[in-house]
């Protein structure tokens, strides 16, 4: 469009082109220079100075839009149909909104707006009749699953469902949709998974689903035969403890308490001893000599333990054992024990006398060392079967002639301080003599 149109044209242009110019006032001399006349509607044909009326209908676009332009001699004019109405600063028939003036419509129904008209529709919740009327919708019958898996309740206008646990409703009410229960995280500790119209709790280890669907504590201790045997079951949350008893230690899968080898865990446990592993504990067997204290095999001081070791000798304790080591005149006996005179017993002549229960047997001892005589009397224990006999031997090789001892006991032999207690032993023909317990054959 040119400035001409624009400008010339009737009750069209104000101003023209961008930034806008100013379109010149009608019946002025700028209008007159621009239009050829000083009128609107027309302009000058250049070519042949003839004054000629401007169609507007044609040469303006979008004029009397929604309607009819009629175009008039130095003007026009907008005929609109039925439900619109001109607008004289836009040039263009606008719809008239029948639903804003007033109602319209029948009871429960809403006023719509159309182009050049309006329509009636029945509110939410009702239902068109043939009469025009809008009366109540019964959505539950009309639509039996709507609540599906609750119940429908018919209202004026509208409906609600009831849902059952496990559901809920939609923000309308109209619907029963699952309810995602994991949301709240009932499980506590186990992991949640929704189901439809419910939920299921997958347990830690360590817990188990109760009656009310969640996860509670696994008492192991109580439930579970043979845990932590040899040992004390603690129950823990989600797990269990095992305190095992002295002398055992705790597997690698921690559910039973296995025994120690305290042998092989501590070799040097019973020192000089053999270690002996028991179920929770372990022994120490000593060897000869040695005795066990403290867990430890220790060595045995025979020479503090005994007075009659090495008698008549030195005593010297060695690890293990000991020593006897004899005077001059002794000899170390068979057994290592004692020390014997190398002199003090020889071949004797018998006299028997019987008493009641024991027999008193009367020896003349001849002394190797000369013709002197020692009376040595005998208490033979119970029966003539007996192999031994107990004595006492005068040690005094002084005395000549015989001396006489008397037994406080047919069962008991005690000897005089000057006398030492002997054995002899009668049997093969061979008399043999003991010093203590000491064997010395002649």
């Amino acid at each position: 469009m040119t400035k001409k149109m624009c400008c010339c044209s009737y009750n069209i242009g104000r101003a023209w082109n961008k930034p806008c110019e100013q379109c010149p006032v009608p019946s002025t001399d700028e209008f007159a220079i621009l239009c050829g006349s000083e009128r609107p509607g027309y302009y000058i044909d250049i070519t042949t100075g003839r004054v000629i009326d401007i169609d507007e209908c044609r040469e303006i676009p979008g004029v009397c839009e929604n309607g009819v332009c009629i175009n008039m001699i130095g003007s026009f004019r907008c005929e609109c149909p039925v439900g619109f109405i001109y607008n004289d600063k836009l040039l263009i028939c606008e719809d008239i909104d029948e639903c804003q003036n007033g109602p319209v419509c029948q009871q429960n129904a809403d006023c719509l707006n159309m182009p050049g008209s309006y329509r009636c529709e029945c509110k939410a919740g009702y239902r068109f009749t043939p009469t025009g009327q809008c009366l109540d919708r019964n959505e539950c019958l009309e639509n039996p699953g709507i609540c599906n898996p609750g119940q429908c309740i018919d209202m004026l206008g509208s409906y609600r469902c009831i849902c059952p646990n496990g559901y809920k409703t939609t923000p309308d009410r109209s619907m029963c949709v699952d309810m995602d229960e994991c949301e709240r995280q009932p499980c506590g500790n186990g992991t949640c998974k929704n189901t439809v119209g419910s939920y299921n709790c997958l347990c830690y280890l360590g817990f188990q689903n109760s009656h009310n669907g969640d996860c509670i504590d696994i008492d192991e201790c109580s439930t579970q035969r043979g845990l932590c045997r040899n040992g004390q079951c603690i129950n823990a949350v989600g797990s269990f403890l095992c305190v095992c008893n002295d002398g055992y230690e705790l597997s690698l899968d921690g559910r039973v308490c296995k025994d120690i080898n305290e042998c092989a865990v501590n070799p040097g446990t019973c020192g000089g001893g053999t270690c002996q592993n028991m179920d929770g504990t372990y022994k120490c067997n000593c060897q000869a000599g040695y005795y066990l204290h403290e867990e430890t095999c220790k060595d045995i001081d025979e020479c503090s333990k005994s007075s009659e070791i090495c008698m008549f000798g030195t005593c010297s304790n060695t690890e293990g054992s000991f020593n006897c080591l004899c005077p001059e005149g002794f000899q170390l006996s068979e057994s290592g024990l004692r020390c014997l005179g190398k002199r003090m017993c020889g071949w004797m002549k018998r006299e028997y006398m019987m008493l009641q229960h024991a027999l008193t047997l009367q020896y003349n001892v001849w002394k190797l060392a000369g013709d002197r005589w020692s009376t040595v009397f005998w208490l033979f224990h119970d029966s003539l079967l007996y192999s031994s006999w107990f004595c006492c031997l005068s040690l005094d090789e002084t005395k000549g002639g015989s001396e006489q001892i008397s037994f406080p006991s047919p069962h008991l032999c005690a000897c005089l301080y000057t006398y030492l207690m002997c054995v002899l032993r009668l049997g093969g023909g061979v008399l043999s003599s003991l010093l203590g317990s000491s064997h010395y054959k002649h």
